[in-house]
């Protein structure tokens, strides 16, 4: 199985942005358009970084670092004025709350990032043999209409629309380029990296080399300090209690007598007495699937000098009082069940789509559904529909894809067929929520422990595949080039 999640973050971003999605951050409309506040002047073919056969110029980097910003934009559109952008002024001028040096340096280290694995990916296809063929320049001729038909839709050519979009003057042919080198790495990566995959043996020895970095355990943790001004013998008593607690049901008395001594009489009534209000208390406390923090108690969680309901007291920096811990389960392997699916929503109009009725959505999804069908029904030709007739604009630049979901993280029908028991890779359908239809892939089922090793594994083999790329093919940067980028 492909690795999705790598896949998503190296190449994807190219492929939607450009495509209406720029949402509330940008505001394009027909009747309100906006000035090119960051227009390039001067030598936009000028080589600005290079491998032996490839190369991006200053026309490319500048799409790349719009592509970078606008993704931000996206993501904390709401929150700009908090992280401290302002994106009326000159990013060169602004320091970055989320690096070293200023946002110009921030985004253009992404863009950086971008062209440094589509020119090591590349240079990796040249070796192999590797080469654009009628598919890849079908694909890419099928992205300027799709983008030609969204400028038209506002009355606008590509260069108005992208000026638009991007408040810069990016013109198609280094959009374009950047599709050609974005295919040619991405065959690369599929034939080298993409289809890796690790036996449950492997699996299994890299749980039990780092079991700090995935094992989980559960507890009860209650601070008998809570913010009351207690009496030094109280504080004394709770310490004492816990040093002497064998069990829970020891940690639950203790718990129980400081609830006694600190809550009123009404406090109690309301919650159905003492015995009830200590259940409650202790249940708002209990701590399920937590993983290991450097500190004292996980240290002693993952000792050999732990047990199962026994108790690790501290105190606190504030109160002095006790901080007790009940270990209820040790150390052990998280076996919550995650799926992996594909969708295509059909959405209706109250939540952004086109369509009024779940009827008529119904009936455009099987039709979507059809034309995937025809072209080979593979995952692949469905994560290349997604940016064509999908309204959810949280899964468009992923190809649809939904990772690592859990019981109960979607809405319940959705939720439903994707963990009905039966369900296998491969398996298709079309779900009717209140947002719309939608056509579901499922990619696969696993278990938390095992995607997590199987990501750390990935990420070491992907991360050394890498590293003797860049060896082997040097890249040269021209940061004079790249600065001169206006923005």
């Amino acid at each position: 199985m492909k690795k999705l999640r790598l896949i998503a973050f190296f190449l994807c971003l190219i492929l939607v942005l450009p495509l209406g999605a720029c949402g509330e951050s940008t505001n394009v409309t027909p009747s309100s358009t906006v000035a090119i506040t960051k227009r390039q002047t001067g030598n936009l073919k000028a080589v600005a970084m290079s491998t032996e056969h490839f190369s991006f110029n200053r026309g490319e980097m500048t799409y790349l670092y719009a592509i970078s910003y606008m993704s931000f934009l996206n993501k904390y559109y709401a929150y700009l004025s908090a992280i401290g952008l302002d994106t009326e002024k000159s990013f060169k001028e602004q320091k970055s709350t989320f690096s070293e040096g200023t946002w110009f340096e921030f985004f253009m280290q992404q863009a950086k990032d971008y062209a440094t694995n589509y020119l090591l990916f590349c240079e990796a296809a040249q070796e192999l043999g590797l080469s654009l063929d009628e598919s890849d320049k079908a694909f890419i001729q099928e992205e300027k209409k799709l983008l030609s038909e969204e400028a038209a839709s506002y009355g606008w050519n590509v260069a108005t629309f992208l000026s638009q979009l991007y408040g810069t003057n990016i013109e198609w042919q280094y959009m374009e380029s950047c599709y050609e080198k974005m295919r040619l790495a991405q065959k690369a990566y599929d034939h080298l990296i993409a289809n890796k995959q690790f036996s449950d043996e492997e699996l299994e020895a890299e749980y039990k080399k780092n079991p700090n970095q995935y094992a989980v355990f559960d507890y009860y943790h209650v601070d008998l300090g809570d913010g009351e001004d207690l009496s030094d013998e109280l504080i004394a008593a709770c310490r004492e209690g816990m040093e002497k607690a064998l069990s829970f049901e020891d940690f639950r008395t203790v718990v129980k007598d400081f609830l006694a001594k600190t809550r009123t009489t009404s406090d109690l009534e309301s919650m159905g007495g003492l015995e009830s209000y200590t259940d409650k208390y202790l249940s708002e406390r209990l701590i399920q699937g937590e993983s290991y923090m450097d500190n004292d108690f996980c240290r002693w969680v993952f000792s050999d000098e732990s047990r199962e309901e026994a108790v690790f007291q501290v105190e606190s920096e504030t109160t002095k009082a006790t901080v007790a811990y009940c270990l209820m389960k040790k150390p052990h392997r998280d076996e919550t069940p995650l799926v992996d699916v594909r969708h295509i929503l059909i959405g209706l109009k109250a939540y952004g789509g086109n369509y009024e009725e779940i009827s008529a959505a119904r009936q455009e999804a099987e039709r979507v559904m059809q034309e995937w069908l025809e072209k080979g029904g593979s995952e692949e030709s469905f994560a290349d529909l997604v940016s064509r007739y999908s309204s959810d604009s949280g899964s468009v630049s992923n190809g649809g894809l939904y990772a690592n979901v859990e019981m109960g993280d979607m809405v319940e029908s959705f939720n439903n067929w994707i963990f009905d028991e039966s369900r296998k890779a491969g398996d298709y359908g079309i779900v009717e929520t209140p947002y719309g239809a939608h056509i579901i892939y499922f990619v696969r089922k696993s278990l938390r422990w095992k995607v997590q090793t199987d990501d750390a594994l990935f990420s070491e083999f992907y991360n050394s595949t890498r590293d003797s790329f860049m060896e082997k093919y040097p890249i040269e940067t021209k940061d004079e080039v790249l600065n001169a980028i206006n923005w």
